[in-house]
C-alpha cells in the first residue's frame, strides 16, 4: 500500500535521519519536529508518528491528530 500516509512517513523519517527539522503546518500553526522530539516520545513508549490503516497520525498530548487520509495530505509537510 502506497498511500499519502506511507509517503509522508517515509519523507519525515528520511528528513529526521538526515538531522533536519520537519515542519508540519496547518492553517493556523506550524509544528517543528526534530529527532529529539521523536526520542522523547519513544522514551515514553509511544511513537510520535503512527500509521493506522494507511493514515498518518502525530501525537498530541494523550491523543493523536490525523495528518493524512487515504491519498490526501491534510497538512503541509516540509523539511529544512
Amino acid at each position: 500500500m502506497n498511500t499519502a500516509g506511507h509517503k509522508a512517513l517515509s519523507f519525515i523519517t528520511a528528513a529526521l535521519e538526515a538531522k533536519k527539522t520537519v515542519y508540519i503546518s496547518t492553517m493556523t500553526k506550524v509544528i517543528s519536529v526534530t529527532s529529539r522530539n521523536v526520542a522523547t516520545w519513544a522514551k515514553a513508549n509511544r511513537p510520535l508518528f503512527k500509521l493506522v490503516d494507511g493514515d498518518l497520525y502525530i501525537g498530541s498530548g494523550k491523543s493523536y491528530n490525523k495528518l493524512t487520509m487515504g491519498d490526501t495530505t491534510l497538512v503541509g509537510i516540509r523539511a529544512a
